[in-house]
């Protein structure tokens, strides 16, 4: 009788045990902050997958662009592997679902060049009342004055 409750009670510290570290650990990773990265995944992707890199070096969760090969680079609108079967509206309402999460926007303007698709993403951020960094200063004057250069 003795041994059998102590294994209950050694099993139920075990179980505690286990329930504390998984919740620390879920803890810590809603500490992280959680960014969207904003720009011309065709034009620019390669130089915004080290921006990527360096931002989880230093502990961010970057919910989108997915690190991920491209799959038609010379169509407008880019595809990635997990999106071959996708419509552009569902890929689109998946990118601006991770804008709702996040914490705050980057926008990866180099030269101040914002695409069309870019600026709808930015105002869709604007409205949600996100922070908004970018790379360099936009060129135009609307899109200037609703992000802080970083």
């Amino acid at each position: 009788m003795k041994i059998r409750f102590w294994n209950m009670k050694y099993t139920t510290f075990i179980v505690l045990f286990i329930l504390i570290l998984f919740f620390n650990n879920i803890t810590i990773a809603k500490d992280k902050e959680k960014i969207v990265i904003i720009g011309s995944y065709r034009k620019f992707y390669e130089q915004i997958n080290r921006k990527i890199e360096l931002f989880e070096k230093n502990n961010f969760i970057v919910l989108m662009p997915p690190k991920s090969k491209i799959i038609n680079p010379n169509d407008e609108f880019v595809k990635f592997q997990h999106e071959e079967n996708k419509t552009i509206k569902e890929i689109e309402e998946s990118f601006l679902n991770a804008i709702k999460i996040a914490d705050f926007v980057y926008i990866f303007n180099p030269n101040g060049y914002i695409g069309s698709s870019s600026a709808f993403e930015i105002g869709f951020s604007y409205g949600l009342k996100k922070k908004i960094y970018c790379m360099e200063k936009p060129q135009d004057l609307i899109l200037e004055n609703t992000c802080e250069v970083r």
